[in-house]
């Protein structure tokens, strides 16, 4: 999946390459790119009202007017709360410094997942990771607030286990789930997920500072 970088000089910019004529909304996203039509994307979106960044994800619906290069992309419906969150940012009407402070990757891990009050597990994958906390693709929708032990790349030479709790809910399939947010106890296991963040890296799966306008969203067993 391509991964897109929208950097906007300011939320009045943002708002200005919003289109809310679409049905769930969509994005004129400044880059050269251009992918197939319909092809899924993720549009990692930034600007200084909103002290982080927003990962959405859409579809490729053409390219957007005459001028410079730009790609029209429509938003999917799961992406509903972000999108509400980005545009209230750029708005003003939300406080910067509710956004994210952690850089997070979009990156498939395989992990497993139990509720720490002794519950099952559940085999998923995430959709993105940070230093404090990950968002786990499952259609096993798990309560706000509910404990749980995360267990990164399980039987692999170097399994990672966090502990934290569902944050927010993601529905509606193919791409429901929920994020995790690391617990303040947790911090050594942070900085051992800190440390995995760095050796991924190396390893060239990750690319923290990444300009190209495509990138395949990676896989690691």
């Amino acid at each position: 999946m391509r991964i897109l970088l929208a950097r906007f000089p300011s939320g009045l910019v943002l708002l200005e390459h919003y289109d809310a004529s679409a049905t769930f909304g969509a994005l004129i996203v400044p880059t050269r790119a251009r992918p197939a039509a319909d092809e899924p994307l993720v549009v990692e979106v930034s600007f200084p009202e909103l002290s982080g960044r927003v990962l959405l994800r859409g579809r490729a619906d053409g390219a957007a007017p005459e001028g410079a290069p730009r790609l029209h992309v429509r938003l999917l419906p799961s992406e509903r709360t972000k999108r509400d969150y980005m545009l209230a940012a750029a708005r003003g009407e939300v406080r910067g410094d509710r956004a994210r402070r952690h850089r997070r990757f979009p990156l498939r891990v395989s992990v497993r997942f139990c509720e720490s009050d002794g519950g099952g597990c559940t085999e998923a994958v995430t959709e993105d990771l940070s230093t404090a906390g990950l968002f786990i693709r499952t259609p096993f929708l798990l309560p706000m607030r509910t404990p749980v032990t995360v267990e990164l790349m399980p039987g692999s030479k170097v399994p990672l286990a966090v502990h934290g709790h569902v944050a927010w809910q993601r529905t509606g399939a193919p791409s429901s789930g929920f994020g995790v947010s690391l617990d303040a106890e947790g911090r050594r296991e942070a900085r051992a997920l800190r440390r995995l963040v760095r050796a991924l890296k190396s390893s060239g799966a990750l690319d923290e500072g990444a300009r190209e306008d495509t990138g395949a969203l990676p896989m690691l067993a």
